[in-house]
């Protein structure tokens, strides 16, 4: 009988408009804001936890709410080419839910297809529209579930929720500085 355990859960950082963090061999990034290239730099440790063991891989699942934010900064997206060229060959994908429409939507896959151009990716590097439809494609990765994918599947999209709703909470409790 397939195991269905939860895989491994650790948040690294959860803030108000973006948090890091790995569900199992998938490192998961919700983005509700700009994401800060000083806290791009911080996960670089986030990541190589995840890749302690010499024949570890990872998966990254990033969850990107285009109306809540404004576009990556080219500093945002420098730190981001040069950690994926750096980890290349120990990523086996990079999963995108860019959620919104419009321009902002197009703008923001635009801008992370140049990242993958310049970073020269040699992974599946691929964009949905929603984070239920990219975590149904992340569950059938290769290596990414040693069991149930169904209970995986809904475990990580959990996951996701409960990280979307500690950015909320934090997005709504009141400013100390005024």
């Amino acid at each position: 009988m397939a195991s269905t355990r939860p895989p491994f859960r650790k948040i690294f950082y959860a803030g108000a408009g973006q948090s890091f963090a790995r569900h199992g061999s998938v490192f998961v990034m919700v983005y509700r804001a700009r994401p800060a290239a000083e806290l791009l730099r911080r996960r670089e440790p986030w990541f190589q936890e995840c890749l302690d063991a010499p024949d570890a891989s990872l998966g990254i699942l990033s969850i990107i709410d285009t109306m809540s934010g404004l576009l990556p900064d080219v500093a945002s997206r420098e730190v981001t080419t040069e950690q994926l060229s750096r980890m290349g060959k120990k990523i086996r994908f990079v999963c995108h839910a860019v959620e919104g429409s419009g321009v902002r939507g197009v703008a923001v896959r635009a801008l992370l297809r140049g990242v993958a151009l310049i970073a020269r990716v040699k992974f599946p590097f691929v964009f949905f529209p929603t984070a239920e439809e990219a975590v149904r494609w992340v569950v059938v990765q290769p290596g990414v579930v040693a069991g149930d994918a169904t209970a995986h599947r809904r475990d990580l999209m959990a996951f996701v929720t409960e990280l979307r709703a500690q950015q909320a909470a934090l997005n709504e409790q009141p400013s100390l500085s005024g």
